[in-house]
Protein backbone atom coordinates (compact mmCIF):
# COMPACT_ATOMS: atom_id res chain seq x y z
CA UNK A 1 0.00 0.00 0.00
CA UNK A 2 1.02 3.10 -0.63
CA UNK A 3 -0.04 6.25 1.34
CA UNK A 4 0.76 9.70 0.17
CA UNK A 5 -2.11 12.75 0.09
CA UNK A 6 -0.24 14.85 -3.19
CA UNK A 7 -1.05 13.14 -6.09
CA UNK A 8 1.80 14.21 -8.02
CA UNK A 9 4.00 12.10 -5.36
CA UNK A 10 1.72 9.20 -5.96
CA UNK A 11 2.08 9.44 -9.48
CA UNK A 12 5.76 9.26 -9.49
CA UNK A 13 5.68 6.24 -7.09
CA UNK A 14 3.17 4.53 -8.77
CA UNK A 15 5.19 4.38 -12.29
CA UNK A 16 7.95 3.52 -10.21
CA UNK A 17 6.34 0.57 -8.42
CA UNK A 18 4.51 -0.46 -11.61
CA UNK A 19 7.51 -0.74 -13.55
CA UNK A 20 9.03 -2.96 -10.64
CA UNK A 21 5.94 -5.18 -11.08
CA UNK A 22 4.29 -3.90 -7.71
CA UNK A 23 0.55 -4.30 -7.86
CA UNK A 24 -0.30 -1.23 -5.12
CA UNK A 25 -3.78 0.40 -3.60
CA UNK A 26 -3.65 3.49 -2.34
CA UNK A 27 -4.47 6.12 0.38
CA UNK A 28 -4.56 9.24 0.20
CA UNK A 29 -4.03 9.88 4.40
CA UNK A 30 -3.45 8.23 7.50
CA UNK A 31 -7.17 7.37 8.37
CA UNK A 32 -7.83 5.82 5.14
CA UNK A 33 -4.76 3.72 5.25
CA UNK A 34 -5.54 2.40 8.63
CA UNK A 35 -8.90 1.58 7.16
CA UNK A 36 -7.63 -0.11 3.88
CA UNK A 37 -5.53 -2.08 6.64
CA UNK A 38 -8.45 -3.68 7.81
CA UNK A 39 -9.79 -4.80 4.65
CA UNK A 40 -6.79 -5.74 2.86
CA UNK A 41 -3.26 -7.89 3.73
CA UNK A 42 -0.30 -6.07 2.30
CA UNK A 43 3.26 -7.08 1.64
CA UNK A 44 4.47 -3.44 2.82
CA UNK A 45 3.08 -0.62 3.21
CA UNK A 46 4.99 3.10 1.81
CA UNK A 47 4.33 6.07 4.54
CA UNK A 48 4.42 9.21 3.71
CA UNK A 49 5.22 11.16 6.92
CA UNK A 50 3.58 14.38 6.71
CA UNK A 51 0.18 14.43 6.06
CA UNK A 52 -3.76 16.11 6.98
CA UNK A 53 -6.10 14.31 9.22
CA UNK A 54 -3.72 11.83 10.28
CA UNK A 55 0.29 11.90 9.78
CA UNK A 56 2.58 8.81 8.80
CA UNK A 57 3.76 8.63 12.76
CA UNK A 58 0.43 8.18 13.80
CA UNK A 59 -0.94 6.61 11.78
CA UNK A 60 2.48 3.57 12.05
CA UNK A 61 1.52 3.84 16.03
CA UNK A 62 -2.04 2.54 15.41
CA UNK A 63 -0.51 0.11 12.89
CA UNK A 64 1.58 -1.69 15.68
CA UNK A 65 -0.94 -1.66 17.91
CA UNK A 66 -3.01 -3.92 15.55
CA UNK A 67 -2.74 -7.55 15.01
CA UNK A 68 -2.72 -7.45 11.78
CA UNK A 69 -0.23 -5.47 11.14
CA UNK A 70 2.23 -5.23 13.57
CA UNK A 71 4.78 -7.54 11.50
CA UNK A 72 3.80 -5.47 8.47
CA UNK A 73 7.06 -3.61 6.99
CA UNK A 74 6.68 0.03 7.07
CA UNK A 75 9.22 2.42 5.18
CA UNK A 76 8.65 5.44 5.92
CA UNK A 77 8.89 8.44 2.40
CA UNK A 78 10.32 11.77 3.45
CA UNK A 79 11.75 14.68 2.24
CA UNK A 80 13.25 15.53 5.95
CA UNK A 81 17.09 15.34 5.63
CA UNK A 82 18.19 15.58 9.15
CA UNK A 83 18.84 12.61 11.48
CA UNK A 84 16.57 13.48 14.31
CA UNK A 85 13.66 13.30 11.60
CA UNK A 86 14.80 9.75 10.67
CA UNK A 87 14.94 8.32 13.72
CA UNK A 88 11.34 9.69 14.35
CA UNK A 89 10.73 7.70 11.55
CA UNK A 90 12.30 4.50 13.81
CA UNK A 91 10.61 5.88 17.40
CA UNK A 92 7.01 5.33 15.77
CA UNK A 93 7.38 1.78 14.36
CA UNK A 94 8.60 2.36 10.88
CA UNK A 95 11.22 -0.07 10.05
CA UNK A 96 13.30 2.12 7.30
CA UNK A 97 12.68 5.21 5.09
CA UNK A 98 13.46 6.20 1.53
CA UNK A 99 14.29 9.98 0.39
CA UNK A 100 12.45 12.00 -1.77
CA UNK A 101 12.15 12.18 -4.58
CA UNK A 102 12.08 8.54 -4.72
CA UNK A 103 14.73 6.95 -7.01
CA UNK A 104 14.00 3.47 -8.87
CA UNK A 105 17.28 2.09 -8.03
CA UNK A 106 16.60 2.97 -3.98
CA UNK A 107 13.01 1.66 -3.57
CA UNK A 108 13.77 -1.54 -5.80
CA UNK A 109 16.65 -2.18 -2.85
CA UNK A 110 14.44 -1.68 0.08
CA UNK A 111 11.69 -3.48 -1.25
CA UNK A 112 14.14 -6.18 -2.06
CA UNK A 113 15.68 -6.05 1.56
CA UNK A 114 11.50 -5.98 3.30
CA UNK A 115 9.77 -8.50 0.81
CA UNK A 116 12.48 -11.11 0.47
CA UNK A 117 12.48 -10.54 -3.41
CA UNK A 118 16.60 -10.02 -3.25
CA UNK A 119 19.64 -8.95 -1.70
CA UNK A 120 18.79 -5.09 -0.36
CA UNK A 121 20.59 -2.58 1.63
CA UNK A 122 18.91 0.09 4.05
CA UNK A 123 18.18 3.32 3.32
CA UNK A 124 20.39 4.48 5.95
CA UNK A 125 23.39 3.14 3.63
CA UNK A 126 21.55 4.79 0.39
CA UNK A 127 21.65 7.84 2.22
CA UNK A 128 25.15 8.27 3.37
CA UNK A 129 26.24 6.90 -0.66
CA UNK A 130 23.65 8.97 -2.71
CA UNK A 131 24.29 11.71 -5.03
CA UNK A 132 22.82 15.12 -4.36
CA UNK A 133 19.71 15.56 -6.16
CA UNK A 134 19.17 15.88 -9.40
CA UNK A 135 18.22 18.98 -11.53
CA UNK A 136 14.87 18.95 -13.81
CA UNK A 137 16.69 17.59 -17.04
CA UNK A 138 18.42 14.58 -14.35
CA UNK A 139 14.91 13.91 -13.11
CA UNK A 140 13.00 13.88 -16.17
CA UNK A 141 15.95 11.54 -17.90
CA UNK A 142 16.07 8.94 -14.34
CA UNK A 143 11.98 9.16 -14.96
CA UNK A 144 12.17 7.66 -18.65
CA UNK A 145 14.80 5.42 -17.56
CA UNK A 146 15.20 3.28 -20.90
CA UNK A 147 12.78 5.15 -22.59
CA UNK A 148 10.08 2.05 -23.05
CA UNK A 149 6.18 3.17 -23.82
CA UNK A 150 5.74 2.71 -20.39
CA UNK A 151 8.28 4.89 -19.18
CA UNK A 152 7.45 7.97 -21.42
CA UNK A 153 3.78 7.69 -20.32
CA UNK A 154 4.84 7.73 -16.69
CA UNK A 155 6.90 11.01 -17.25
CA UNK A 156 4.41 12.65 -19.61
CA UNK A 157 1.69 11.61 -16.81
CA UNK A 158 3.98 13.28 -14.28
CA UNK A 159 4.66 16.00 -15.69
CA UNK A 160 1.12 16.73 -16.74
CA UNK A 161 -0.28 16.80 -13.68
CA UNK A 162 2.56 19.28 -11.91
CA UNK A 163 1.13 21.60 -14.94
CA UNK A 164 -2.27 21.20 -14.24
CA UNK A 165 -2.26 21.01 -10.24
CA UNK A 166 0.06 23.41 -10.04
CA UNK A 167 -2.16 26.33 -11.15
CA UNK A 168 -4.73 25.42 -8.87
CA UNK A 169 -2.71 25.11 -5.91
CA UNK A 170 -1.11 28.43 -6.52
CA UNK A 171 -4.58 29.81 -6.94
CA UNK A 172 -5.26 28.36 -3.27
CA UNK A 173 -2.21 29.18 -1.91
CA UNK A 174 -2.98 33.19 -2.84
CA UNK A 175 -5.82 33.40 -1.29
CA UNK A 176 -4.82 32.07 1.67
CA UNK A 177 -2.14 34.52 1.90
CA UNK A 178 -4.66 37.15 1.15
CA UNK A 179 -6.66 35.88 3.78
CA UNK A 180 -4.11 34.95 6.79
CA UNK A 181 -5.45 31.84 6.37
CA UNK A 182 -2.34 29.99 8.07
CA UNK A 183 -3.45 27.01 8.15
CA UNK A 184 -4.46 26.72 4.33
CA UNK A 185 -1.26 28.55 3.65
CA UNK A 186 0.83 25.89 5.40
CA UNK A 187 -1.23 23.10 2.78
CA UNK A 188 -1.34 24.66 -0.20
CA UNK A 189 2.69 25.27 0.24
CA UNK A 190 3.69 21.84 1.17
CA UNK A 191 2.03 20.43 -1.37
CA UNK A 192 3.82 22.81 -4.01
CA UNK A 193 7.28 22.09 -2.46
CA UNK A 194 6.33 17.75 -2.64
CA UNK A 195 5.55 18.22 -6.26
CA UNK A 196 8.71 20.09 -7.20
CA UNK A 197 10.82 18.13 -5.27
CA UNK A 198 9.75 14.69 -7.32
CA UNK A 199 10.47 16.69 -10.51
CA UNK A 200 13.70 18.42 -9.38
CA UNK A 201 12.37 21.69 -9.18
CA UNK A 202 15.27 23.39 -6.71
CA UNK A 203 13.71 27.11 -6.72
CA UNK A 204 10.30 26.24 -6.56
CA UNK A 205 11.05 24.07 -3.88
CA UNK A 206 13.13 26.82 -2.02
CA UNK A 207 10.42 29.09 -2.21
CA UNK A 208 7.83 26.96 -1.13
CA UNK A 209 9.39 25.69 1.73
CA UNK A 210 9.79 29.57 3.49
CA UNK A 211 6.22 30.44 2.49
CA UNK A 212 5.64 26.72 4.61
CA UNK A 213 7.80 28.11 7.61
CA UNK A 214 5.94 31.32 7.73
CA UNK A 215 2.35 30.17 7.38
CA UNK A 216 3.84 27.54 10.34
CA UNK A 217 4.51 30.09 12.46
CA UNK A 218 1.27 32.08 11.73
CA UNK A 219 2.49 34.59 9.71
CA UNK A 220 0.80 33.90 6.55
CA UNK A 221 0.38 37.72 6.12
CA UNK A 222 3.86 38.54 5.60
CA UNK A 223 4.33 35.69 2.64
CA UNK A 224 3.40 38.16 -0.33
CA UNK A 225 6.83 38.86 -1.47
CA UNK A 226 7.74 35.20 -1.74
CA UNK A 227 4.60 34.01 -3.32
CA UNK A 228 5.14 36.37 -6.04
CA UNK A 229 8.85 34.66 -6.14
CA UNK A 230 7.02 31.68 -6.48
CA UNK A 231 4.75 32.44 -9.49
CA UNK A 232 7.44 33.20 -10.85
CA UNK A 233 9.91 30.17 -10.32
CA UNK A 234 6.67 28.27 -11.46
CA UNK A 235 6.29 29.97 -14.71
CA UNK A 236 10.22 28.59 -15.35
CA UNK A 237 9.50 25.22 -14.26
CA UNK A 238 6.27 25.14 -16.73
CA UNK A 239 8.31 26.41 -19.78
CA UNK A 240 11.61 24.24 -18.78
CA UNK A 241 9.01 21.06 -18.33
CA UNK A 242 7.40 21.66 -21.51
CA UNK A 243 10.74 22.02 -23.75
CA UNK A 244 12.09 18.55 -21.87
CA UNK A 245 8.68 17.23 -23.15
CA UNK A 246 9.19 18.76 -26.80
CA UNK A 247 10.34 16.03 -29.51
CA UNK A 248 14.05 17.03 -30.65
CA UNK A 249 14.76 17.17 -33.98
CA UNK A 250 17.76 15.28 -33.00
CA UNK A 251 17.72 13.01 -30.36
CA UNK A 252 21.08 11.98 -28.74
CA UNK A 253 21.55 9.62 -26.70
CA UNK A 254 22.22 11.54 -23.64
CA UNK A 255 19.46 13.45 -24.16
CA UNK A 256 16.26 13.82 -21.32
CA UNK A 257 13.95 14.12 -24.53
CA UNK A 258 11.32 11.65 -24.85
CA UNK A 259 12.45 8.87 -27.74
CA UNK A 260 9.72 6.56 -29.77
CA UNK A 261 11.61 5.17 -31.92
CA UNK A 262 13.06 2.69 -29.13
CA UNK A 263 10.22 2.50 -27.28
CA UNK A 264 8.83 -0.98 -26.51
CA UNK A 265 6.05 -2.09 -24.05
CA UNK A 266 7.05 -3.32 -20.58
CA UNK A 267 4.71 -6.47 -20.11
CA UNK A 268 4.70 -7.27 -16.16
CA UNK A 269 3.28 -9.66 -14.08
CA UNK A 270 2.38 -9.54 -10.39
CA UNK A 271 4.77 -9.15 -7.64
Amino acid sequence: MLVDDNDINQTVALGILSQLGHHVDVAGDGLQALAMAEQHTYDAILMDCQMPKLDGYAATVELRLRPGTRSIPIIAMTAATFETDRQRCFDSGMDDFIAKPVRVASLQAILNRWLGTGRGISARAIAENSPGRADTAGRIAELLGGRTSFEVDRARETIGAFLDRTVDLLQRLTLAVAADDAESAHLHARSLAGAGTDLGLGEVVRISREIEAHAQAGRAGLCVAPLVALEVALDRARLQLRDLTAEPPDLTAGSPGFRSGRDSPRDRGPA
